[in-house]
């Protein structure tokens, strides 16, 4: 391949990209046409919730930055054994337990 075959194959291949990125920018303009505003679609679903009634709510922000760091267990050490309830505990508790009888 010679130095000018060589260049007007780039020559072309310029051409080609410079065509499809003006092709994609237009399908992404007519995408971006179509996707309605966030803060218009915020302002329709609160215009048509209803008061007093419930919805879901799903929080979507990613967390900013996850950390990763290492350690090491030093020591593993059994834990209080006295958190059990009492039989006066569990009795205060049965006293005020409705079986709705």
């Amino acid at each position: 391949m010679t130095l000018e075959q060589l260049e007007e194959r780039m020559m072309a291949l310029k051409e080609t990209i410079e065509e499809r990125v003006a092709a994609l920018e237009g399908a992404v303009e007519a995408l971006r046409k179509q996707q309605p505003h966030h803060q218009d679609s915020v302002a329709s679903n609160a215009e048509e919730m209803i008061l007093g009634t419930e919805y879901p709510l799903v929080l979507s922000i990613p967390p900013a930055k996850a950390h990763r760091v290492q350690g090491r267990i030093r020591s593993i050490s059994r834990g209080p054994q006295d958190l059990a309830l009492t039989d006066e505990e569990w009795a205060m508790f049965a006293e005020g337990e409705d079986h709705g009888s």
